[in-house]
This record gives C-alpha cells, structure tokens and sequence, in this order.
C-alpha cells in the first residue's frame, strides 16, 4: 500500500470514529431526556392552574406543617342549629362531627373571613427572617382603598407616605383590623402581585380537598364579588389555621401596638401605632364596627361563654345589603376539644356574637 491509499485509509478511519463518537453522544443524550421527561411525569404537578406548582412554600415556612382536617360529618345525633344567621355550623375538630348546622352546605359570600385563607397562605410562605424585613408604604398601597379596590373594607388608615412597617406587624392588620392594605402589601411581598397570591390561595383550597369553595380576592372586598364558599367548607379552613400558632395569635388579638418607622433629615426615627380589633372588645377607645361592644349594647351584659376558653377568630362584613359574619374556634372547658363556630348572614353585629355564644354553650365542653 502507498503512501497516498495508507493517508485515504486513516482518514476514513478518522471519519467513521467521529461519526460512531457522534452517534453514540446522541443515543445518550436521548436516553438522558427520556428519563429526565419519565421523572418530570411522576413527579410533576398535575394540576390545570397555569400557577401551580410556582413559587412552592419554603422549607422552613412559619406555617408548613398543617394537617388537613377531616372534612365535618353529621350523624343522628347532629342538631338543627336555632339561630339568627342565614348559615351556621358547629363542629368538634378532634372528632370531625358536626354538632348543630343550619344552611351548612349553602354557598355564600365570606366577605373578610376570606383573610383566614389568606393568612394560612402568607404564613406557609414567610419564613422567620420575613417577618422581621420592611415595607415601605408608598403612593400605590394608600391609593389603593381610593381606587376601589379596597373599597367596602377596613384600611389600617396609614398616612404618611415612604413609612415602613415590618410584615410581622402587617399580618396582625389583615387579622386584627381586616385592614385591606396591609392584605395588599402582603401579597405583593410574598407572591409578586394579588393574582399570584390569590392562585395560591386555590391551590390551597384543592389542597384541603374543598369543592364548593373559590377566591378572586384575598380581602373578600364585595365591591369585586366572587369569592365563595360554605360554612361547612370554611370550618375546614378555620380549623386548618388554628394549627399555627401565629395565626391563632393574630385572631385572639383584640388591640395590637407596633411601631412605623421612617426617616427624617438622614436619621432614622420611628412612632406607635395601633390595630383595633373589629371583633375583641377593648379599653383603649369605642370602636362601633366592635362586635363584641355591639353585643353588649344589644343585650346589656358582656360577652362571655360559659362552657369554653380561648376564643377566637376573624369577623366578616358585606355592606350591600348589610350583612355580618363570623369564622371562630374555642376549645371547651371540660372535654378539652377544640371547636370552630361559623355564623353568617344577620343584618346585625349582636345577633352574629349571640348565635356564635349560643353555639358553644349549648354544644361544647
């Protein structure tokens, strides 16, 4: 063989290396996206929300380690609750029984018990250390009750532009007060923007395996109505959120002092600010939205329960028509059970304490 066939001869060679080191890449890298694409199919969310699976809870959320509650059940011993409200129920959490309802399984409007859903998917989003960062109250979150946005629902009233307020402190405004701005710039600072956080709010929703409920708002404003659910639904929701403890902080708070802080000719100051809780009543001032003040003045005695402690929970107003509502929990005196009441649809606030009262004295111990 001469020199020029040997030359032709290596570089076929050369050719068909290149050729099987080519193929042989293709073959793996075939098989790697096969097994990437096998993985992504069993494992990936399966869900039809475009959102789902974005933006997945932290691992060291405040809130990541709630048990779904068994969806409530009636039995023969389950009662028709007397009561003023429209919708009513009573379950013991522990058992998963329903103890008296009325309307139980009716859809309605929530209007501001909507925010116990959505203190459920802040918390399962912030973590120790967002609890401590700042945010800056600007133009966008004060016009935000002007534009009608918020309108129908408490705003913290916050007036001066470029103050900064922890969130710790804006959690206890969308619990305590129901303020519509502070829900506002919570959901901006966990999920970007109130689309994302109220898709959130229906994940969690399927989540808890709840059908007859849906979100459009976090605040349950009823100028943008939509959100619904029932009372047997949000009892799930209530019993859900007794499990933080922070959220079962929040709604057991009736006046909570914080501080604003701003800076003024390059020095950093700050001043005391205050919640006022639209159900607990309090010494500081007379608040007529206070529904247990509202209570007191009905039937001339304060609101007490004979049979459980603890008591909390989160009121709820839809204006047009007036109607009132209210998502609590107490755990009983004797049993030690933990119960949630949901009451709603009365034209006024006594009438809701009163049902919520006669509830648990007369099924919890």
């Amino acid at each position: 063989m001469n020199q020029s066939q040997k030359k032709k001869t290596a570089a076929k060679l050369d050719v068909e290396a290149i050729l099987a080191v080519m193929l042989l890449a293709l073959i793996v890298i075939a098989v790697v996206l096969a097994v990437i694409m096998t993985v992504s199919a069993l494992t990936g969310d399966q869900s039809d929300d475009p959102n789902a699976g974005k933006n997945p809870p932290p691992s060291n959320a405040i809130f990541n380690n709630g048990i779904v509650p068994q969806m409530p059940a009636a039995n023969a011993t389950t009662q028709n609750a007397n009561i003023n409200s429209k919708y009513g129920i009573i379950v013991d959490i522990d058992t998963g029984l329903i103890l008296a309802g009325k309307n139980a399984d009716t859809q309605f409007e929530p209007a501001s018990m909507t925010k116990v859903m959505s203190l459920i998917v802040a918390c399962e989003k912030l973590t120790e250390e967002d609890l401590g960062k700042y945010i800056t109250y600007s133009e966008y979150y004060k016009n935000y009750d002007y534009q009608g946005l918020a309108q129908g629902i408490p705003s913290s009233s916050f007036e001066t532009l470029n103050d900064r307020f922890l969130v710790k402190d804006l959690l206890y405004g969308i619990g305590v007060m129901s303020a519509g701005d502070c829900m506002l710039m919570i959901a901006e600072y966990t999920y970007g923007s109130m689309d994302a956080f109220v898709a959130a709010m229906n994940q969690k929703v399927a989540a808890l395996g709840l059908t007859q409920t849906h979100f459009i708002d976090a605040s349950g404003n009823d100028h943008v109505p939509g959100n619904i659910t029932t009372a047997k639904e949000m009892a799930v929701i209530m019993a859900y959120a007794m499990q933080s403890p922070l959220i079962s902080d929040i709604l057991s708070t009736d006046w909570y002092s914080f501080y604003a802080y701003y800076t003024e000719d390059g020095v950093e100051k700050s001043y005391r600010r205050a919640f006022k809780s639209t159900l607990f009543e309090y010494d500081a001032c007379i608040d007529r939205s206070n529904r247990m003040l509202r209570y007191k003045e009905a039937y001339g005695e304060a609101f007490t329960l004979l049979t459980t402690d603890d008591f909390m929970g989160k009121t709820g107003y839809l204006d047009t028509p007036a109607r009132s509502y209210l998502a609590s929990a107490a755990t009983g005196k004797t049993s030690g059970h933990r119960f949630v009441v949901i009451v709603g649809d009365t034209d006024k606030f006594a009438f809701t304490m009163k049902d919520v009262k006669d509830l648990l004295d007369t099924y919890a111990s």
